[in-house]
């Protein structure tokens, strides 16, 4: 009880803004500290004094330390292959966070998340696919919840209408923010073969309890929708306020599948990195080199938006 009296006091000590919340305790614990509190608190007294909000703050603070790093170290990397070649890589410490609106940290989240859609849609067997987009009512505010009963009734929507047929999909969540601080919240379905629009229409609206917004658009290219896809997924938290992507945004996952087993997806992965092999072999006449060992060497300052790395001399200043 003591401990939890100091550690209280040290919470109520900083008031001002931006100010720690356990300001002798490094930040990056404070997260786990507090949900410890929470447990024994429970425990010794049956009441909880700190709530959702204190945590959400202490996940706002430790965001908003990896998007300031972003970008500002040189990371250094000894690569050594299955024929006993090796080489030095530098490269840029890019948080990868979905919020981040730093152009580099942009190119490479689009990158990633371009090479998962395409996985997930290659398995489709059809070269033209349909573009389905279901919407959840009116413009709404986020909670932690939010998403997780978006998924609910997309996997309610799934069950009516799979009576008929078995369909494929990779459904992408998005949550749009208005003028006004509400959300548009909805969802964009690919599907292989795509139920007629009445039939969509009417089971979305059953299961929603209200008439929505239903778009479908036949014969759309996999390759358009691909990167579709991926620009939601990639930029899915940009604009969007640091509170709202932290509480109903981070760690959760914006795309999921229906109907695709595991088998399909890995037969897209060895297609994928066969072609990949191929391509290697007869564009660049070499073989495919497999890493065996990667060495960490360390960091070096780096400016943001710096693109040259430094020379590899001056690494012994700062390993």
């Amino acid at each position: 009880m003591v401990l939890l009296r100091v550690l209280a006091s040290s919470r109520d000590a900083a008031t001002q803004p931006g100010a720690p919340i356990f300001p002798y305790i490094n930040q990056s614990n404070q997260l786990l500290i507090v949900s410890l509190l929470m447990a024994m608190q429970t425990l010794v007294t049956g009441k909880v004094q700190y709530t959702d909000k204190t945590v959400l703050e202490l996940r706002v603070d430790k965001h908003l330390g990896k998007l300031r790093s972003c970008d500002t170290l040189w990371l250094g990397y000894i690569l050594t292959y299955d024929d006993g070649s090796s080489e030095t890589r530098m490269v840029p410490n890019l948080c990868k966070q979905r919020d981040c609106d730093h152009e580099p940290c942009m190119e490479l989240r689009m990158s990633a998340e371009y090479e998962k859609v395409k996985i997930l849609i290659s398995s489709f067997r059809r070269d033209q696919v349909s573009h389905v987009t279901l919407t959840f009512g009116k413009n709404q505010v986020l909670d932690k919840h939010t998403l997780t009963r978006m998924k609910r009734l997309v996997k309610l929507f799934f069950r009516q209408i799979q009576y008929t047929r078995t369909y494929k999909a990779v459904i992408v969540y998005e949550l749009k923010r208005q003028p006004n601080g509400l959300y548009h919240c909805h969802c964009h379905i690919a599907l292989e073969r795509s139920p007629h629009l009445d039939v969509i229409v009417r089971k979305w609206n059953k299961i929603n309890g209200e008439k929505t917004r239903v778009d479908v658009i036949y014969n759309t290219s996999k390759m358009a929708l691909i990167r579709y896809f991926a620009r939601r997924l990639a930029f899915a938290g940009v604009g969007v306020p640091i509170g709202d992507y932290v509480l109903s945004m981070k760690g959760r996952q914006l795309m999921n599948t229906y109907g695709i087993s595991r088998r399909e997806i890995t037969r897209a992965m060895i297609s994928a990195a066969e072609l990949s092999s191929s391509l290697v072999g007869t564009r660049n006449n070499c073989t495919k080199k497999t890493l065996v060992s990667t060495l960490f060497l360390g960091t070096m300052p780096k400016a943001r938006g710096e693109t040259i790395p430094p020379p590899l001399s001056e690494w012994d200043d700062f390993c």
